[in-house]
This record gives C-alpha cells, structure tokens and sequence, in this order.
C-alpha cells in the first residue's frame, strides 16, 4: 500500500540523515555516536529493506515472559543505536561547550593583546620585541594571534613589523 511506501521512504531518510549527522556535520564524533548512527541505520535501512521487498517488517522475536510487541533484529539496532547515539551527542555537547569556553578565554586575551598592539600602533612605535617579552611568559598564543590578525590589517602589520 502507499503507506509501507512512506513508511520505507522515511526510515531511509531518517537512517542517512542520523548517518550524515554523527559523521559529516559533527566535527569531532566519539565512539557512542559513531556505533549509534551505525545501527540507527543499518536498522533503518533493514526495516525498509523488508518493507520494500515484502510489503511489511517481518518480527519475529517474542518475549513470551512479558507483555510486549513482536519485534526483530533492525529494531533492536535501531533503538540501542538511538540511545548509544543520545550519550554520543551529550558527550560531544559536553566537550563543545569545554571547547567555547576555552576559545572565549583566548579570545579574550587576544581582545587585550591586539589593544595593546593598537596603543603601540598609536604611539607610532614599534616596540615588538618588547611586546613580545611581556605578553609571552602569560600568554604564549597571543602573538600568534596578533600575528594572524595583523594580516588582516596591513597598517597594523606595518606598524608591529609582523611581516
């Protein structure tokens, strides 16, 4: 009928687009959501293998100890990849929000180093060497980022003799 159609169609869309997700768009993906996404799909996928191929999702697995629905192999992939694949995000969340926290404190101290580099500039001196003396021991990446962004700014780059 139409609707094993949509219903295959969808498992096929929902499997590749929790593939695409933990591999492609998640920039540094983890183990739990990696095996996740991996049975996500290949449950996805067999559902609508079985769908397409049949008409309808043979189950064939049934816990007579307990009221519960018939289900098959795919499905037991698809709902442990669904939660191996939720420990995932929230440990990949986790480390991104480290990852925030750490880049708002550099960028932070690169706001600091390129006004003092901007003072330098207004002053007409060019006093890198000394900047460098004091900023370094505290910050050693400063200057890497004074460094990068002076190319964005010629005057600047002119003015601290970063060529």
């Amino acid at each position: 009928s139409d609707m094993t159609w949509l219903l295959g169609l969808v498992s096929i869309v929902v499997s590749v687009g929790m593939l695409i997700y933990a591999l492609a768009w998640v920039k540094r993906p983890n183990w739990p959501l990696t095996c996740g996404a991996a049975l996500v799909f290949a449950g996805g996928m067999g559902n609508a293998f079985d769908r397409f191929a049949h008409g309808y999702v043979i189950d064939f697995i049934e816990a007579t100890f307990v009221d519960f629905p018939v289900f098959n192999v795919a499905d037991i992939g698809v709902t442990c990849g669904f939660v191996l694949a939720l420990v995932g995000a929230y440990r990949y969340l986790e480390w991104r929000d480290g990852e925030l926290e750490h880049a708002a404190a550099h960028g932070r101290a690169a706001v600091r180093a390129l006004a003092a580099a901007e003072k330098i500039v207004r002053r007409n001196a060019v006093v890198v060497a000394e900047t460098r003396d004091e900023v370094e021991p505290r910050l050693p990446h400063v200057v890497l980022v004074v460094r990068e962004q002076s190319l964005a700014y010629p005057k600047l780059r002119r003015r601290l003799a970063l060529v």
